[in-house]
């Protein structure tokens, strides 16, 4: 299985990467919605969520940077 391709596999994981997010980076809209959007999801899909959450939808740089940062998150559960 290729990186980029590993997705979140339970609400659980999907809150822990929420709440860095949010305490690190002040990205905490998303910790208000149902968290079931971002269960099953790939780490662009969910930048992207957490990008639309915040109505921050267009910025590629953040769109880029957490996608990095969450698919830290699940690189690290996954081999480690």
């Amino acid at each position: 299985m290729l990186q980029s391709e590993i997705t979140t596999h339970s609400e659980q994981e999907a809150d822990r990467i929420l709440s860095w997010l949010c305490v690190e980076w002040g990205f905490c809209e998303a910790r208000y919605k149902p968290i079931e959007r971002y269960v099953e999801v790939t780490a662009e899909p969910f930048a992207r969520f957490v990008l639309e959450d915040e109505g921050m939808s267009e910025d590629r740089k953040w769109k880029r940077d957490i996608s990095r940062k969450v698919q830290e998150f699940l690189v690290e559960d996954r081999f480690l």
